[in-house]
Parts: structure tokens; C-alpha cells; sequence
């Protein structure tokens, strides 16, 4: 038995097992920064500009938190078309190498209280692609790039809402492979509910958002395209939260497991 081994083997045997537990749940903590996502979100902040008219703004403060994934340091885009190279993360963090670029033909408000919460603000504008009598249908689009310290995978969540409540506004919401329809039927009340009709013919009534998941690659681009009978697609944010490497919390976790499984071995040693 080498001196590392027996003085290892001391401090086990004379530290209480179940005081290996804390050690074990700091360890995991400390070893594995990935359990907590990456996330970016993103809040068209613009409210309506029709009429020639200055668009009034609803930005999000950096201690608001909004979204299905909760999350605060929201990046505010006032116009319905630009971009933006300098994005944080929930954290206030720059996160390097991230940029969006997102172009619409206008922007719009709901009849919704923007003071009621930070959802109800996120919620309340965004971008705005008009279809029949503005030169459309013709989808929104918005890219983003990610650095590879991002994370590979991602998962992106869609934001959308409109003032009609007849089911007037029927739009598509698209990433690569996956797509979802909505069929508006009520302004924003404070519940998120998930678009998950695949085609216009079975868009998902009352619905306010879209989940693509396990999206991949350095950038996606995000589209949304009014129905061929319908006259607007709008977009009010867009979340983006990095999917942890697969197996890396579980080998810290084995290795916290394989620790207090030694000290039990070293005990049974002793006897």
C-alpha cells in the first residue's frame, strides 16, 4: 500500500459515509459547468408602426425574467429589421461569436397589458410579416449564429401571439426539418401553450409558441410564413438554450457515486 493510498484511506475511514455526500454534490457542481444551459433569448421589442406613426418599444429590463424557459438578460431588437453581433446570455455574459440577423416587412402590438409581467411584455410586440395586400405571403426570417462554446445542440423556442380571437391568423413557424402551425383564437392570458400541429390543415388553435428540438450546427435560420388565407405571421421572441453534452453530468456522476463506493470498500477493508 502506497503512502497516497493510505492516507486516503485514513480520511475515510475516519469521515462519517454519509458525510461524502455533500463532497460528492460539490464535486458535481464544481466538475460539470454544463448541467446549467447556455441560454440566449431574444425580444422583438417594437410595437406597432403602422399609420406613419413612431413605434413605441417595450423593452425587457435586464432582471426581467420571461419565457417557458425562465430566463433573464433579454436581448431587446427595436426595429423589424436589422442585426446584432453583441448577445449575452441569462447571466449578463457576452456570449463571443453570436450574432442574428432577421428581416420582416413591419411590426405589431397586442391589445394585451404589456405592465402585467415580463411575459406579458415579451409577449405584447414583435415582428410582423404581412401577407395578402403587403406583397406577401412571404415568410419573416431570423438567423442566428452560435460560437461552438454554445454547445452543439439546442433547443429554440418561438414566441408568437395576435390581437384576433376569430382564428383569423393562421402561420407557420419553421427550422430546418420541423415545422409548426398556429390558429390564433385568443390574445396572450399568461400561459405559454405549445404549437404542435404539423401543417396549416392542423394548426394548433390558442396556441402562443413552438419547440424545435435538438437543433445543431453553428447557425439556424427560423421562418415565419403567414397561411395562404391569412394576412400576418408575427413573432414577439425567441429563446435559445444549449442542450447538455450527453454523459457529461453522468460521468461526474458516476464519479461521485464511484467515490463513496470506495469508502465503503476501504471500511470493509478494515474490519
Amino acid at each position: 500500500m502506497n503512502r497516497f493510498t493510505r492516507v486516503l484511506r485514513n480520511v475515510m475511514l475516519n469521515r462519517p459515509l454519509l458525510s461524502l455526500a455533500p463532497v460528492a454534490a460539490s464535486l458535481m457542481l464544481i466538475l460539470a459547468p454544463h448541467a446549467d444551459a447556455g441560454t440566449i433569448s431574444l425580444n422583438f421589442s417594437s410595437g406597432n408602426d403602422q399609420n406613419g406613426l413612431p413605434a413605441p418599444t417595450y423593452p425587457l429590463l435586464p432582471s426581467d425574467v420571461a419565457g417557458v424557459a425562465p430566463a433573464a438578460n433579454w436581448n431587446n431588437l427595436a426595429t423589424n429589421s436589422g442585426s446584432s453581433s453583441t448577445l449575452t446570455d441569462q447571466l449578463g455574459n457576452t456570449v463571443t461569436g453570436a450574432s442574428v440577423t432577421y428581416a420582416s416587412n413591419g411590426t405589431y402590438e397586442t391589445n394585451t397589458n404589456p405592465a402585467t409581467s415580463a411575459d406579458f411584455k415579451m409577449m405584447h410586440a414583435g415582428i410582423d410579416e404581412r401577407g395578402s395586400g403587403f406583397g406577401g405571403p412571404v415568410p419573416a426570417s431570423v438567423t442566428v449564429t452560435l460560437p461552438a462554446s454554445f454547445g452543439s445542440t439546442y433547443n429554440v423556442y418561438a414566441y408568437f401571439d395576435a390581437v384576433t380571437t376569430n382564428g383569423a391568423v393562421v402561420a407557420g413557424y419553421n427550422i430546418g426539418s420541423q415545422t409548426y402551425w398556429t390558429k390564433d383564437t385568443a390574445a396572450f392570458a399568461g400561459t405559454f401553450v405549445q404549437a404542435t400541429g404539423n401543417t396549416e390543415a392542423a394548426a394548433t388553435a390558442g396556441s402562443n409558441y413552438a419547440l424545435f428540438t435538438n437543433v445543431s450546427g453553428s447557425a439556424f435560420t427560423l421562418t415565419a410564413t403567414p397561411g395562404n388565407n391569412n394576412f400576418r405571421a408575427e413573432l414577439m421572441g425567441i429563446q435559445i438554450v444549449s442542450v447538455p453534452e450527453p454523459g457529461s453530468a453522468g460521468i461526474v456522476s458516476l464519479g461521485a457515486v464511484g467515490l463513496i463506493s470506495f469508502s465503503r470498500r476501504m471500511r470493509r477493508l478494515a474490519q
